[in-house]
Parts: structure tokens; C-alpha cells; sequence
């Protein structure tokens, strides 16, 4: 890890910040490769202040707009629910033909 920030720097601490899988471990990382705290915690902070900004942003936007979410979540669920039938009853023919 300590290549990795020597090679690609503060913008892959600040960039990592945003890739969910590897989020919580930027910082563990950092301080295990012995990174300088001055160095590496604006980096850290400002890409969190910027991704739960925009969650809380977004949150908001969401309970603005409740109404239309509701109505594309029950269209998107009939969406879904004809895809499922699709694809279960096929299937469920063919388990019954093939396994006996």
C-alpha cells in the first residue's frame, strides 16, 4: 500500500473515498503505510464531506418528491413481478420435465 500512495498520491486517497468496497479502508491503509496525518486527513475529509453531503442531499430531494417515487417504484414492481413470472415459470417447466 505504501507503493500505491507513493506512486498515485493524495488523488488516490481522495478518489478511493468514493468506491464503496474500499471506503472504510483508505484511512486503515494509510495509517498502516505510515502516511503523514497532515497529509492524508484534508484528503479524507473533504471527500466524506462531499459523499454524505450529497446523501443527505439526495435524501432530501427523495422526501421532496415522496409522491412520484412512490408511483415509479409500484410501476417499476409490476415491471418486476412480469419478469419474475417470465422467467420462473420457464424455469420451474423445465425442473419438472428434467428431473425425473
Amino acid at each position: 500500500m505504501a507503493d500505491f500512495y507513493a506512486r498515485f498520491g493524495i488523488a488516490a486517497i481522495f478518489l478511493t473515498r468514493f468506491l464503496p468496497g474500499l471506503r472504510s479502508v483508505v484511512p486503515v491503509f494509510a495509517g498502516v503505510s505510515r502516511q503523514p496525518l497532515m497529509q492524508v486527513a484534508p484528503p479524507i475529509a473533504i471527500a466524506s464531506a462531499i459523499w454524505y453531503g450529497g446523501l443527505i442531499w439526495l435524501g432530501a430531494l427523495a422526501g421532496q418528491n415522496l409522491e412520484v417515487l412512490q408511483a415509479q417504484l409500484g410501476q417499476i414492481n409490476g415491471i418486476l413481478l412480469v419478469v419474475a413470472v417470465l422467467v420462473a415459470v420457464p424455469s420451474a417447466l423445465w425442473w419438472w420435465r428434467t428431473r425425473g
